[in-house]
């Protein structure tokens, strides 16, 4: 198999490392996997979390564990730690089960991925049209500057801009990723192996970003490095100009960042198309993973449904526009499964929803946030 991945951003890393692992889980002979980028082009500089399957890809393909060998700024993550948000516990830890999976420095991931001997690099500007002839699936991962905005469709949310930030030292203690709701919105802190990435994200309609970037220094006493300014929003197809190309990162999707869901997405496309040309049918491959992107979207959503610790202008617009959400009948159907069949003393980890209600995340998942929201 002949993959070609097109940008070396964090999705084009990502792919190209699920592409590998996926094929050598299948206990196929290593694909010839050929990434061609502009190493001028800058990756993310925001620290990023992810997710078991995308941890242990990053593992056994470059290489690198976290105790040992950690070239690419690894610490764990055991799951994610809201502050002020819930009503109920207002320090609230829900794990990613009984595993651990990272957060890493992706500018440091990238660096080490392009030192790898597992794949080829060629540098310089490329579309998908240019190497066609050439291999058997392309991913388009070249960022959102290439989309025709004809062809995307609009996702609400009721956050647009994102402040960043970053403290430098020593290794940082915690092992979760932390939401901290602010009364703008809220803000994530990730600790990586030379101190924490910070993003500051709230709505510029609502809060100028002057007064979010005073307000980012007060509360966390970090200065902004970066303002990105986005919309959330969803291709119409998985697929690109050509029939072998598939897209990838922001040139099919852009969610904000609450609950740390682009870098799984970017894996489970990959992975999903690989898996597909490995079992010879590509049957509904673009409805399951456009179905995936649908309801991570609406589990971020779901998340300002109760509002938080404070009444601002933003909660108030962020509750109304969740509780006004259309959520789909398989989405309200697992909410009203966890009402109806547990209560505060289930012993959360060992219950599980009906086969037929089966998601992206898990009941658990679904159930501490219900309880810990609902009214005393």
């Amino acid at each position: 198999m002949k993959i070609a991945v097109i940008g070396s951003g964090n999705a084009g890393v990502i792919s190209s490392i699920m592409s590998m692992y996926t094929n050598r889980e299948y206990r196929q002979a290593d694909p010839k996997i050929t990434v061609f980028h502009d190493p001028k082009i800058s990756t993310e500089i925001v620290g990023q979390g992810t997710t078991l399957n995308v941890s242990h890809a990053i593992h056994k393909v470059l290489k690198v564990d976290e105790r040992f060998d950690n070239p690419v700024g690894i610490t764990p993550k055991v799951g994610f730690f809201y502050k002020n948000w819930a009503r109920g516990n207002k320090e609230l830890l829900y794990k990613l089960g009984q595993n651990v999976s990272y957060h890493y420095d992706p500018k440091l991931l990238r660096n080490h991925f392009l030192k790898s001997d597992l794949f080829e690099f060629v540098e310089g500007h490329f579309t998908p049209k240019d190497i066609s002839d050439d291999y058997d699936i392309i991913f388009d991962c070249r960022g959102k500057s290439c989309n025709n905005w004809d062809d995307y469709r609009t996702l609400e949310n009721p956050v647009n801009c994102c402040l960043l930030g970053r403290s430098t030292g020593s290794r940082a203690h915690e092992v979760w990723t932390e939401n901290i709701a602010t009364p703008d919105g809220w803000c994530f802190k990730i600790p990586l192996s030379d101190g924490h990435s910070f993003g500051y994200v709230f709505n510029d309609e609502i809060t100028s970003p002057e007064e979010a970037e005073k307000n980012f220094k007060e509360m966390f006493g970090v200065d902004t490095i970066h303002k990105v300014s986005f919309k959330n929003y969803l291709s119409k197809t998985l697929f690109g100009d050509t029939k072998k190309t598939i897209l990838n990162g922001n040139r099919l999707f852009f969610l904000e960042p609450l609950e740390s869901t682009a870098t799984p997405m970017y894996g489970l496309v990959a992975q999903s198309i690989v898996e597909a040309c490995l079992e010879g049918s590509g049957h509904g491959v673009e409805d399951a993973v456009m179905r995936h992107i649908t309801e991570v979207h609406e589990w971020i959503m779901w998340h300002y449904f109760y509002g938080s610790d404070y009444d601002t202008k933003f909660w108030r617009y962020a509750k109304d526009m969740s509780r006004s959400f259309n959520y789909s009948s398989e989405f309200k159907a697992r909410i009203k499964h966890v009402f109806k069949t547990l209560t505060h003393d289930t012993h959360l980890y060992q219950a599980e929803f009906p086969e037929d209600m089966e998601g992206e995340f898990q009941l658990n998942d679904y159930a501490v946030w219900i309880f810990n929201n609902m009214k005393p």
